[in-house]
């Protein structure tokens, strides 16, 4: 999988086929809060390695050929 950063917050993406999710991440020192997934519409078979990235308020992924891209805000 991959990872992101960004308003402190962890942008986990999954490279697993059986939990093809990401996950919206608090970064806290005081343990694991997780705030929010979804499963990526129209996943390849083919690794996800690219990671997160997040600009001007919009998350955006990257699945071989295809982009995807989600506000934030």
């Amino acid at each position: 999988g991959a990872l992101g950063f960004a308003d402190g917050l962890l942008i986990a993406r999954s490279e697993s086929e059986k939990n093809p999710e990401v996950l919206l991440i608090e970064a806290s020192t005081a343990g694991y809060k997780e705030l929010g997934r979804f499963v990526q519409p129209e996943r390849s078979t083919f690794p996800k390695w690219p990671h997160p990235t997040i600009y001007n308020g919009k998350l955006y992924l990257r699945d071989w050929d295809k982009l995807f891209a989600y506000e934030l805000k």
